[in-house]
């Protein structure tokens, strides 16, 4: 399993993971691609692994805390007390 992103102010960021490094093994033990949904459903947020990475030819074990899954939805909302500016941007942005 080869990491694709690390986004800012993630677990994986603070474990210290980078762009391009290989996931070899959690926990001591190997881990492959088709079997990565299965392990990560074992984990909970606050869980502490250790995880085994090879990084341009190197090996490097990194700690890793889970933490919880991030907000993926939101909600936009009309402010009901916004002044006549702020109601008047709302139209230009909604091009009425």
């Amino acid at each position: 399993m080869t990491v694709a992103t690390v986004k800012r102010v993630t677990p994986g960021l603070a474990a210290g993971f980078n762009v391009g490094d290989e996931i070899l093994a959690i926990d001591d033990e190997r881990v492959l691609a088709s079997q990565w949904g299965r392990r990560m459903e074992q984990y909970r947020p606050g869980d502490t692994v250790s995880v085994l990475i090879s990084r341009r030819g190197r090996l490097f074990p990194l700690k890793l805390v889970f933490g919880k899954e991030p907000i993926t939805a939101w909600k936009l909302e009309i402010d009901l007390k916004a002044d006549p500016s702020q109601k008047a941007r709302l139209r230009a942005w909604l091009g009425r």
